[in-house]
């Protein structure tokens, strides 16, 4: 076979079932970081074509905020939402998190409102 057709090449239908095979001898952890290792060399590939082609860097994630920040976001989901109950403890950090950046977007808003009736 050629390439040409469907399906792998010999040589590349044998060397596939070798990352298959290393998994399958690998702890979860040790799965785990060799994924993100080949997670984050993938992504500096894209960072750089990005550079390369002078285009901006791609969106970085939202920070998480520190524990001593969404303690009183804690605080404020638990007062809004007296009677829910949390399928776990995940849940109500999330629901602070959204509280917390939604307070975050709306100081800014408010900012930017300020600045432009300045600027009139």
């Amino acid at each position: 076979m050629t390439g040409r057709g469907k399906g792998p090449t010999p040589d590349r239908a044998h060397s596939s079932l070798g990352g298959i095979r290393a998994a399958a001898n690998m702890t979860p952890e040790q799965r785990s970081e060799r994924s993100r290792a080949a997670a984050t060399k993938r992504w500096a590939r894209v960072d750089a074509e990005r550079e390369a082609a002078g285009l901006p860097p791609r969106k970085k994630r939202a920070p998480e905020p520190s524990a001593a920040e969404l303690e009183p976001w804690l605080e404020e989901v638990d007062r809004r939402f007296a009677d829910r109950q949390w399928p776990n403890r995940e849940a109500r950090r999330r629901t602070a998190i959204i509280l917390w950046r939604t307070a975050i977007a709306e100081s800014i808003a408010a900012a930017m409102r300020n600045t432009n009736e300045a600027g009139k």
